[in-house]
């Protein structure tokens, strides 16, 4: 095995969240393949929300072990909480075959999934830790296919290239001028090209793609027959990953080439989670339970790892009105956030000058998806998103849903109702018609605003309803206090893979005196 990364963490309500980050930043440089990365994610998720946060007594030190080599891996989480007793992890065909309503699916499927699944508990025995989940892999033997550019104007040095790069898309060129006209409209993983070339040499090929947007982080390695200290040194000021020196290896070659890409891989992704982090924590603040008389409103949010277009924007209207605007950005990569970063400074924008004009707050849903479907026709016309603008009074609560998820109502006996979406999506029409839908929320009654990252699995319909059941019947329910509904719901989310933004937003209707 190789070095352990074991990491130790204080036990806290976002353990699930801090586990799956810091295993996933490891994961970068395990030989792991991104399936089976996302399954280890997937078995920090279930042991931590469902097991280690639901043993008695909790936990207050939680730790966690990565360690492989070039063939397994294993993920060892440990924590000093209560054992649990009497656990059976049940095989996966037997549940299947079992009653629908039988608890453990997520335990029998990892243990389906992983070639070793244990669990060992002592809640008698006087060392610190008394909980061990240990999961183990063989590292998938399948080899990466990159798109590789090679230059060399030694036909012989090509096809030799060629032959050890064989299960690879090569792209090959005898001539550098040639290929720099390919190069500016394509895009490949990595560059490789020789110095030494009677028609242009590989420095001077190298000044003439940096011009070209799209490769600015495409890996460059050089080929050379020189060796000499100077020329090192002239490498290192035209920003190349590396170089090899000829004759030329297969091993070589092929470890070159996967450490560079491999590396260059790391760096995105970590600078993109940076950029990422920052833009997503001005998208959807938090917003003050007492921020209108008559209503609670609860927010809860969780991001995805990359990408993700949830945004809100809510504004005090009146002293006795109040307006709140959810929107999702299509999209999954970082773009997605960019978008939303532009979409919530629209809404600002269209917000303000709501503030300035002389308009009742009941139209403030339509003149909000007018002025944003202007400026998507005009400004962001590579913008989609759904939006859900509301006005909330005393005497009611003015919506229109352009293309988002039907909002629910849950009535003060428990049952469940769900409002019409009113318009098409913005940014298709000049001018759509938008018709808004009014309700009047009776004392205890609540409406909950989400996107589709909450409920939405793709793929598979199935485990999409039981979603959606789980969280009708988290409404479904008495709550001692409101701090309890709100606890529960926000554990729901937390549970929740990282895949899409998701945004949820609870308003509830109280008299005026009331409080929690």
């Amino acid at each position: 095995m190789g070095l352990p990364h074991s990491i130790h963490f204080d036990f806290d309500a976002e353990l699930p969240r801090k586990l799956r980050n810091a295993a996933q930043m490891l994961l970068l440089q395990s030989p792991l393949s991104v399936s089976q990365q996302n399954l280890v994610l997937l078995a920090i998720s279930e042991i931590s929300a469902n097991y280690i946060r639901h043993s008695s007594p909790a936990p207050t030190l939680v730790s966690l072990k990565l360690e492989w080599n070039a063939f397994d891996f294993t993920l060892q989480i440990d924590d000093n909480g209560g054992a649990i007793e009497d656990l059976e992890i049940d095989e996966l065909d037997v549940l299947l075959n079992s009653d629908l309503q039988t608890n453990g699916y997520g335990l029998s499927i990892l243990k389906d999934q992983f070639d070793l699944c244990t669990y060992n508990g002592d809640a008698d025995s006087g060392h610190a830790i008394k909980n061990q989940w240990l999961f183990k892999l063989l590292v998938e033997s399948e080899k990466a296919r990159y798109k590789i550019a090679i230059i060399d104007d030694d036909t012989v040095q090509l096809s030799l290239l060629e032959l050890y790069l064989q299960e690879h898309e090569l792209c090959l060129f005898e001539s550098p001028l040639a290929a720099f006209q390919w190069l500016k409209n394509n895009k490949v993983d990595i560059i490789i090209s020789d110095i030494h070339m009677s028609e242009l040499d590989g420095i001077s090929f190298r000044e003439h793609i940096s011009a070209i947007t799209h490769l600015a982080l495409t890996p460059f390695v050089f080929l050379t027959g020189d060796s000499n200290e100077s020329l090192e040194n002239g490498i290192a000021r035209f920003n190349i990953d590396d170089f090899i020196l000829k004759p030329i290896q297969k091993n070589k070659l092929v470890s070159v080439i996967d450490r560079v890409l491999q590396q260059r891989k790391s760096i995105e992704q970590q600078t993109h989670k940076l950029l990422d982090t920052d833009i997503k924590s001005k998208l959807r603040h938090t917003v003050k339970d007492d921020i209108l008389d008559g209503y609670l409103i609860s927010t809860f949010t969780q991001s995805a790892d990359i990408g993700g277009g949830d945004c809100w924007h809510v504004e005090k209207l009146t002293k006795g009105s109040l307006g709140i605007t959810l929107c999702d950005v299509m999209g999954h990569d970082l773009k997605s956030s960019f978008n939303a970063a532009r979409l919530l400074g629209a809404l600002q924008s269209s917000s303000y000058h709501f503030q300035t004009s002389k308009l009742h707050h009941t139209q403030y849903p339509s003149y909000l998806c007018e002025t944003i479907n202007h400026w998507l026709n005009v400004a962001g016309s590579d913008v989609l998103t759904t939006m859900q603008s509301l006005s909330i009074s005393e005497s009611g609560i003015n919506i229109i849903n352009t293309g988002g998820l039907p909002p629910y109502l849950i009535t003060q006996e428990g049952y469940i109702s769900s409002l019409p979406i009113t318009a098409p999506l913005l940014g298709l029409f000049s001018s759509p018609i938008l018709e808004s839908n009014h309700c009047v929320l009776k004392e205890g009654e609540r409406l909950l605003l989400f996107t589709d990252g909450l409920v939405e699995i793709a793929n598979d319909p199935k485990a999409e309803r039981e979603r959606l059941h789980d969280l009708q019947s988290l409404f479904n329910q008495a709550y001692g206090s409101r701090h309890e509904m709100l606890n529960t719901i926000a554990e729901f989310v937390t549970q929740l893979p990282n895949i899409d933004d998701i945004s949820l937003i609870v308003i509830e209707k109280q008299s005026s005196s009331k409080s929690d």
